[in-house]
């Protein structure tokens, strides 16, 4: 009986120690405007976006979603929780990127190839797509640029209007960086070409960010804030996300409790702030979760 009440006992002792290791490790921390540890509202997506990879937002705040396994652009509507166009657009393949750009839609493979769909292109479902039945799209082909980009595992697309790019980023390092460290790729779309030039080197342990080292830096996704410039990148693998100022200089970093982000792959942003990521999700239903922009917080 003795024995009984001492296991009882360390496992009280034990739960109690991981609330507190919980508590200390995602603790509240308002300081970009968002309350990270209490999303304003959830939203399911249907099974076929269980590994969803990346989202963007439409002007109506429908969210174009794409998986990392077939070559269908898919637009869900959060507030019927349900999708209501899609397209089918490539055959399969690892799809990591989505943005929208004036009448266009943008994704990317991981390979760097970059596919341009036109708006109107995305029709309204008529019967959800089911993952088994794509192999080879019938469609009207879509236009592809092979970006050439000497990196593999190329997994964040954003759509930078303020001067009229794409901006790239992948989750390995580059052949002319340190470990840490990783390009911005440029992708104008007056000249429709990769540039020479990159728009950041990304370096998120400098500095008094050194302590953080215990992080991987494996980007999944990166946008800038429509308000502050800041670069916000997640990385899925560390349950992290990572701030850098408008010049690429590290600002912040916010560990994410893997229990409300399982797998943050996606981040979209709205012109107010508010901000939508999306989460892989292959045991339980694939999330979206929304936060508020409240600067007041602060």
């Amino acid at each position: 009986m003795k024995k009984h009440h001492f296991f009882i006992g360390s496992g009280i002792v034990l739960c109690a120690v991981i609330v507190v290791a919980s508590i200390l490790l995602y603790k509240r921390d308002v300081s970009l405007g968002y309350d990270f540890n209490e999303p304003d509202e959830t939203f399911f997506l249907p099974d076929i976006l269980s590994e969803v990879s990346g989202i963007t937002l439409t002007e109506d705040r429908q969210l174009g979603c794409v998986q990392d396994e077939i070559g269908v652009l898919f637009l869900f509507d959060p507030n019927s929780e349900a999708i209501v166009s899609q397209r089918t657009f490539a055959e399969n393949g690892d799809y990591e990127g989505v943005c929208k750009a004036g009448s266009y839609y943008y994704v990317l493979r991981s390979d760097g190839t970059l596919f341009e769909l036109k708006d109107q292109e995305v029709v309204a479902a008529t019967e959800i797509i089911a993952e088994e039945d794509i192999f080879e799209t019938s469609e009207t082909p879509v236009k592809r640029y092979n970006l050439h980009l000497p990196v593999i595992e190329n997994e964040g697309l954003f759509f930078d209007q303020k001067n009229n790019r794409l901006l790239i980023v992948s989750r390995e390092k580059s052949p002319q960086t340190r470990k840490n460290e990783r390009l911005v790729y440029v992708f104008d779309l007056a000249e429709k070409r990769l540039l020479e030039h990159t728009a950041f080197t990304l370096d998120p342990f400098a500095g008094k960010w050194k302590k953080y080292r215990d992080l991987s830096f494996n980007p999944s996704e990166l946008a800038l804030h429509p308000i502050t410039g800041q670069i916000f990148v997640l990385s899925s693998k560390d349950h992290a996300l990572f701030v850098f100022s408008a010049e690429g200089n590290i600002q912040h970093i916010q560990r994410l409790n893997p229990v409300i982000f399982p797998k943050p792959e996606g981040i979209a942003f709205a012109e107010n702030g508010d901000v939508y990521i999306s989460n892989e999700n292959k045991d339980e239903k694939p999330t979206v979760l929304f936060f508020k922009y409240n600067p007041g917080k602060l």
